[in-house]
């Protein structure tokens, strides 16, 4: 929508290659945590309450994120 224009794009792209992100809930991760490394610190109760991410996909992000390389 217009009013999420004032999100940066490629920010966007890479939040929705992650496991766990999707269109529904993208706006809602970039609006309550202001970076990767915000987003990281986060459990999954605070993916899912916070975020409002529904439990499979805070579950998902969250495995993703903590995952080793």
């Amino acid at each position: 929508s217009a009013g999420d224009a004032r999100f940066n794009e490629k920010a966007k792209e890479m939040l929705l290659a992650m496991p766990g992100v999707t269109a529904a809930n993208v706006y809602g991760i970039m609006r309550h945590a202001k970076n990767i490394r915000e987003l990281a610190t986060l459990d999954q109760d605070q993916l899912t309450e916070r975020l409002g991410m529904n439990t499979s996909d805070a579950k998902r992000l969250h495995e993703f994120l903590h995952k080793r390389f």
